[in-house]
């Protein structure tokens, strides 16, 4: 009795796992964790740009946005873009990471600055 138990418990198994596509077993994500964007596109500019324009208000700097390096978005009542970018500040090229929310109306508001040390840009 326990051998034939074993045995079909085995074959189970077997038959799982040559039922399993390894190649195209890919995580899913997180619900709720921030995704890299597949693309830069108008909601990720426009994101970036309300960053830089928000935070040159905020500080009175003469801040540019020179590129966009990464995005990634987070779906919550609205969007969370949290953004890797290169601005520049009194001539200078300089390496924030941001995070602008996206309500449902559309309306952008800048909830982090984070001013990074890089070697690229130092």
């Amino acid at each position: 009795m326990q051998c034939s138990v074993l045995s079909i418990a085995s074959a189970c198994v077997l038959l799982g796992m040559a039922s399993l596509d390894l190649r195209s077993a890919t995580p899913l994500p997180m619900p709720g964790a921030y995704q890299t964007a597949a693309s830069l596109g108008p909601d990720e500019r426009a994101a970036a740009s309300a960053a830089v324009s928000a935070r040159a208000v905020q500080e009175k700097l003469p801040l540019k946005l020179l590129t966009i390096e990464r995005v990634e978005r987070q779906v919550v009542a609205g969007l969370n873009f949290r953004l890797r970018l290169r601005v520049e500040l009194g001539g200078q090229p300089r390496m924030v990471e941001a995070v602008v929310y996206r309500n449902l109306q559309g309306q952008h508001q800048l909830t982090s600055w984070q001013w990074l040390l890089s070697r690229r840009t130092q």
